[in-house]
């Protein structure tokens, strides 16, 4: 322990006695009224001491400034101000103002106890013959006197030096235990920290999702364009025009997750559904893909699974257009004994999305299984197959 820290602490320790001296003397003041002959009541001096030394800390801001002092003057850390304050806050910060006083007490009682003593020695050390201190000190005559003189100011020295050092160790210990998080707030913010996690996942699944499919197929509109431009300039065009909306809904799509980062931010531009799919099959027909799509106009789809179905859907589409080999790509969405069923078939071309690279399919898994769903993708014999079962919670079909 530092000087520094130490003359903090015993400062902290001096602010509590003090608040507690103010406390004992109030309370004489009122109790002594109260006798005819004059004296104090023991039993109502206690009373009307420990009652606002209690209640004290049940004020507002005692709370921040306890908490501030802890952490300047004890050097805690773990000390904190939880919001809002509960009942369980409020006595545990009573009960740590309530020790602050007592504890405050005892350490500037054994201060001024060593004070007193070592201005009596010295004192009488300057020629003083007797002291009426301590029920009459005379000034000693002999070696052994002033020995004993010595030896009991410097062990007055000691006592007064260790009683402030351990007070403030308490302190200083006990501070996390009382102004510190309870279990129940260490769990908020355990819980509040894996929704935000959890929130943080979503977002990139959605960022791949959205902004990574619209880049995969720009890519391809770039290739296409760039092959018939001098053959087919209104193909050209096209592909043109396309990429063009799908920058467009790229760049709404990334402001939507940058926003959503941001806490007083709300979304801009809706998530795609089920209701948007025949856009998605469009352009990739666009595209020259042979899609042949099947797809109820009928689904009844609640909001959050559909945009999962339709994110299964524009996955199962990207990774056709960039792995698929020549031949016909399906596409299909059924309810099954009230569950929602997509599936897509292609065959294998020169690279096999796997489970072990990239993030959509895996995103993908874990969103389905949110909903307790199941999703499936790989070769069969050399078709590469997609399918997801996601519970409607209504047996339709």
């Amino acid at each position: 322990m530092t000087g520094r820290l130490l003359v903090r602490r015993t400062v902290f320790l001096l602010i509590g006695g003090a608040i507690a001296l103010a406390f004992l003397i109030l309370a004489a003041s009122i109790a002594t009224p109260l006798q005819t002959d004059g004296t104090v009541n023991p039993r109502d001096f206690t009373v009307l001491a420990l009652v606002p030394m209690v209640t004290v800390g049940l004020l507002p801001g005692v709370r921040e400034v306890q908490v501030a002092a802890a952490q300047t003057l004890l050097g805690a850390s773990d000390v904190t101000v939880p919001e809002p304050m509960g009942w369980t806050h409020r006595w545990r910060t009573a009960l740590w103002t309530f020790l602050h006083q007592v504890v405050g007490f005892i350490a500037g009682l054994g201060l001024a106890l060593a004070i007193l003593v070592v201005g009596s020695a010295g004192t009488l050390a300057a020629g003083q013959a007797e002291l009426d201190v301590f029920g009459g000190v005379q000034r000693p005559e002999t070696v052994g006197g002033w020995v004993l003189l010595v030896g009991a100011t410097l062990a007055a020295v000691l006592a007064a030096a260790a009683l402030l050092v351990g007070c403030g160790m308490s302190a200083a210990w006990s501070a996390p235990l009382l102004l510190g998080s309870s279990g129940a707030d260490r769990l908020a913010v355990a819980e509040r920290r894996l929704r935000r996690e959890q929130e943080f996942r979503r977002l990139s699944r959605d960022l791949h999702d959205g902004v990574g499919h619209a880049l995969s197929a720009i890519s391809l509109q770039a290739v296409a364009g760039s092959r018939v431009i001098r053959q087919d300039p209104e193909k050209a065009l096209a592909a043109l025009t396309s990429i063009q909306a799908l920058a467009g809904d790229a760049v709404a799509e990334l402001d939507q997750v940058l926003g959503m980062l941001r806490e007083d931010a709300a979304p801009t531009h809706p998530e795609p559904t089920l209701t948007d799919l025949p856009d998605l099959i469009q352009r990739h027909l666009d595209m020259g893909m042979p899609l042949q799509a099947e797809v109820p106009a009928d689904l009844d789809v609640p909001g959050p699974l559909s945009r999962t179905a339709y994110r299964v859907c524009a996955e199962a589409l990207s990774n056709a257009a960039k792995y698929a080999g020549p031949g016909p790509v399906t596409l299909g969405l059924s309810l099954d004994d009230g569950d929602l069923v997509v599936g897509s078939r292609n065959r294998v071309g020169r690279a096999v999305p796997s489970k072990r690279t990239g993030h959509g399919l895996a995103g993908l898994t874990e969103s389905v299984a949110v909903f307790g769903g199941r999703l499936d993708a790989g070769p069969v014999a050399s078709d590469w197959v997609l399918s997801a079962r996601l519970p409607t919670g209504d047996a339709r079909g």
